[in-house]
């Protein structure tokens, strides 16, 4: 497992962007500068995802669109948790080879469960080959995937210096193509030396610079003086760009994100506030838009404040 040493605590606390270059620099040294295990192709997953440390969203949503194409699969799923947790909520960051196919946003598996056990407890990840006859997946489980298509999946467990950091699966709905070996050790090389800590540093880095304590299951609303006081500072900009009325394309264009990115904090934006669509989301803020008008930027500062534009790509 990468080690990545920490800088040594002064009497000063430093300030986020020294925090962030040192924190880049110090794991652009140990992933593409020293010779951690993993080829030239993995490497440029961890000098993609550097570029974004700050945003662990962005981070997550380049690591599950690469693999789509580096592995040769057509779903990759996968999300922050802990053996710990009660539940695991599978999806929380999804990318598909195909915009018709179904996404797993709506499995919830309990953390007792002998397949999540059993990733968590293994070193590297584990190659599930004929969902069919997986005797590792109790029978509703199989079923589901089984229904979704999935005949063949890898998983992985995500741990940083010991600590659990999130999940990631990959999903083949041929039953024609077996794994091969540099597909194997590709996931295993991104799972085990890149992606953990690239998105353990980055959620660290996410927590220091948000307004309310971190955590994927923070405080709930009524806790803090704002709901929005729950979002992270990438995600607060893009509710800025909602409240304005801009639609995805424009959320897209003004910040420079992929469309598959503005989704994936849209759909964490949800999630933390408690509502279940874009729509409820646009309400809400309109009550709370006095708390972004001071991260508006001057580029946007004219744009309308009417969510009307917004609503034709609710969700």
């Amino acid at each position: 497992m990468t080690t990545i040493a920490h800088s040594p605590t002064t009497s000063v606390e430093p300030t986020d962007d020294n925090d962030l270059i040192s924190t880049q620099r110090r794991l652009r040294s140990v992933l593409l500068e020293n010779g951690v295990k993993c080829n030239r192709t993995v490497q440029e997953l961890a000098a993609r995802m550097l570029l974004y440390l700050d945003q662990p969203e962005q981070c997550w949503g380049i690591a599950t669109e690469w693999l789509i194409s580096a592995v040769d699969v057509e779903r990759v799923d996968g999300g922050w948790s802990t053996p710990f947790d009660n539940t695991y909520t599978a999806g929380q960051f999804e990318a598909t080879r195909e915009p018709g196919l179904g996404s797993i946003q709506d499995l919830v598996v309990s953390s007792g469960n002998r397949t999540l056990r059993r990733i968590w407890s293994s070193a590297g990840p584990v190659v599930h080959e004929d969902m069919a006859r997986e005797s590792l997946f109790d029978d509703d489980l199989r079923r589901y995937f089984l229904s979704r298509g999935v005949h063949t999946k890898m998983t992985a467990a995500l741990v940083f210096e010991g600590k659990p950091v999130g999940l990631l699966c990959v999903d083949r709905m041929s039953s024609a193509r077996r794994w091969t070996r540099s597909q194997y050790e590709c996931f295993a090389s991104a799972t085990q030396h890149v992606m953990p800590p690239i998105l353990a540093e980055a959620r660290r880095l996410n927590c220091r610079s948000a307004l309310a304590p971190c955590g994927e299951r923070g405080a709930s609303p009524r806790e803090t003086s704002s709901p929005l006081d729950l979002l992270s500072p990438a995600e607060r900009r893009v509710c800025r760009l909602v409240a304005q009325g801009l639609s995805y394309k424009e959320i897209c264009r003004s910040t420079n994100r992929s469309f598959s990115t503005i989704d994936h904090q849209l759909r964490s934006v949800r999630r933390k506030l408690g509502v279940a669509s874009t729509a409820k989301l646009i309400t809400l803020l309109a009550v709370e838009v006095s708390a972004l008008a001071g991260a508006a930027s001057p580029s946007n500062s004219s744009r309308p404040e009417s969510p009307s534009t917004f609503r034709e790509h609710s969700r």
